[in-house]
């Protein structure tokens, strides 16, 4: 695999795990930032607001894809890394989902 020389920073692992920490303390400030200035002031005292717009439950689940799933993907797309070294593969699957399904369930009806 040959690897652009200008961007092999992107392909160290320190420089990864490095970012993606500071990504998860970054982001949460900049996604409650954005949060703040977008959305209605009121909607932190009224959480009727969020169960009236259905628009506005989808908040949390984009803030959650994007503060902690995201970077972290897109470094694995980048190094090209054997999705089998996060425990992925076909072996057990089905059995994590079902395992894993109740919890992230339960989560998002609490």
């Amino acid at each position: 695999m040959k690897q652009n020389r200008q961007f092999a920073f992107l392909f160290n692992p320190k420089f990864q795990v490095i970012t993606t920490y500071l990504w998860n303390f970054v982001g949460v400030f900049l996604i409650g930032l954005i949060a703040f200035v977008v959305l209605p002031t009121n909607l932190i005292i009224d959480p009727q607001a969020m169960i009236d717009d259905p628009n506005l439950a989808l908040i949390p689940i984009f803030s959650e894809i994007v503060l902690v799933g995201l970077l972290p993907i897109l470094f694995t797309i980048i190094s090209k890394d054997n999705v089998s070294l996060y425990g992925l593969s076909k072996k057990g699957l089905v059995k994590g989902i079902v395992l894993s399904a109740p919890v992230v369930v339960a989560y998002y009806i609490f």
